[in-house]
């Protein structure tokens, strides 16, 4: 799928739950504005990630512009690809108190910040976020991404098809890596010779 209209659609999803959210406040004249919270890595070793996501994100933005006398506002923040500093961000999120929607990126990040929103709950809507168990995490959650068993049976149906019956598994140390390498050693019906992690670093 295309980059810009995946990042589209989870604006289409954005801009769906805060017409919901607002229309029944609004006067038809008035412009409401609503603002949205993003947590991306901006910097670091993935941030061509999180600079794909923003520059799609606000392309996105300018296309939906003002609907229903709704208007978006991101307020993009940078995680680092740091749990730390998502839970930091999302405690910033709440404190501003008129944040009903975030935006949040990374698996071990959005992990992080799910107990901050038992008490208080928020609309988190997720991507970049593969981890297979977090959907069940809360209500509040939706995902728009790939789950790690949707990549797991992708590399599993491909070394079946060639006969490969004997693996090594590397892996980054956090929430995503371990869960991938959970999910690949359940369904993988060969030989796993070695499991090996590495720092995010």
């Amino acid at each position: 799928m295309n980059k810009v209209k995946g990042i589209s659609l989870i604006m289409l999803t954005i801009f769906v739950l805060v017409t919901l959210i607002s229309i029944p406040s609004c006067k038809k004249q008035e412009e409401k504005v609503i603002k949205i919270g993003v947590m991306l890595p901006l910097t670091g070793g993935i941030s061509f990630i999180g600079e794909n996501f923003k520059n799609g994100l606000l392309l996105a933005q300018n296309e939906f512009g003002v609907k229903q006398g709704v208007k978006i506002v991101f307020e993009i923040e940078d995680h680092k690809n740091s749990s730390k500093n998502g839970v930091s961000i999302m405690r910033k999120f709440l404190m501003e108190g008129n944040m009903p929607i975030v935006v949040s990126t990374i698996t071990s990040v959005t992990n992080a910040i799910l107990p901050l929103i038992k008490g208080n709950p928020r609309v988190i809507i997720s991507s970049i976020t593969s981890g297979s168990k977090l959907p069940d995490k809360s209500q509040w959650l939706f995902r728009y991404f790939l789950s790690t068993v949707d990549e797991v049976s992708a590399m599993v149906s491909y070394l079946s098809s060639i006969g490969e019956d004997t693996v090594g598994i590397f892996y980054v140390n956090d929430d995503y890596g371990l869960d991938a390498m959970e999910v690949f050693s359940r369904k993988y019906r060969g030989f796993v010779k070695f499991k090996e992690s590495y720092d995010k670093s």
